[in-house]
């Protein structure tokens, strides 16, 4: 049980070839799971920046 980041970075060994595509493959994947969330979560991110500075 690795962090996803140790996972890609003991993925690429430094004494044989890397394979790139397999590894941009791993860190798009990493990334779905915060987009998916960010996305969601847009509205009431977006809502409460706009209501921070009205005053009363």
């Amino acid at each position: 049980m690795y962090t996803v980041s140790l996972g890609l970075r003991m993925f690429s060994d430094p004494s044989a070839v890397i394979d790139w595509g397999a590894m941009f493959a791993m860190a798009t994947l990493s990334l779905l799971p915060q987009l998916v969330i960010f996305l969601f979560f847009r509205r009431f991110l977006v809502q409460g920046i706009a209501t921070t500075g009205i005053k009363g």
